[in-house]
């Protein structure tokens, strides 16, 4: 209910559900995993950032769940670049989930890094396995600043992002 909410612009009752779940079974990985997503969707990460790490340590050998992903894109959006880039690439290490979702937050961390070859280089690892990918309209759910927004997609741009 939380995602769903979260999903549907209803960010107080989101979160309302979230701390729900995670109060009901607070030792469930995959409940703080949700409700994380639901914090990161209603544009409050930094809440996020505590149940996915939770959620890590509940459940740190099974490399298949998306939770490193999800701190991620939490990290991206607090403005913790390096350890966005840190938590993707261990995921890709242990070959945990992976998508055009996270190659173009991986390519938005190391451009916000200056690290321009890295970004690049992901940035054409996007265009040749989801050339069709929304990256402008997917960041669009997280960053609710369309200055921010727009500076991201500039400097994606400048580093070779077709215009979506």
């Amino acid at each position: 209910l939380a995602l769903a909410q979260s999903l549907n612009a209803e960010p107080d009752k989101a979160l309302t559900n979230a701390r729900r779940v995670v109060a009901i079974q607070p030792h469930e990985a995959n409940a703080n995993a949700i409700a994380s997503i639901a914090l990161i969707n209603s544009g409050m990460p930094s809440y996020a950032i505590d149940l996915v790490s939770e959620a890590l340590e509940l459940n740190p050998d099974e490399p298949r769940t998306p939770y490193l992903n999800i701190l991620g894109v939490a990290q991206f959006l607090n403005g913790n670049y390096s350890g966005a880039v840190q938590s993707i690439e261990n995921n890709l290490v242990r070959n945990g989930p992976t998508g055009p979702h996270m190659d173009a937050v991986l390519a938005a961390s190391y451009a916000q890094l200056g690290k321009d070859f890295e970004a690049q280089a992901t940035i054409e690892k996007l265009k040749q396995t989801n050339p069709e990918f929304p990256v402008e309209s997917w960041f669009g759910n997280f960053i609710k600043s369309e200055d921010e927004l727009q500076m991201i997609m500039h400097k994606l741009q400048s580093l070779g992002l077709s215009r979506s």
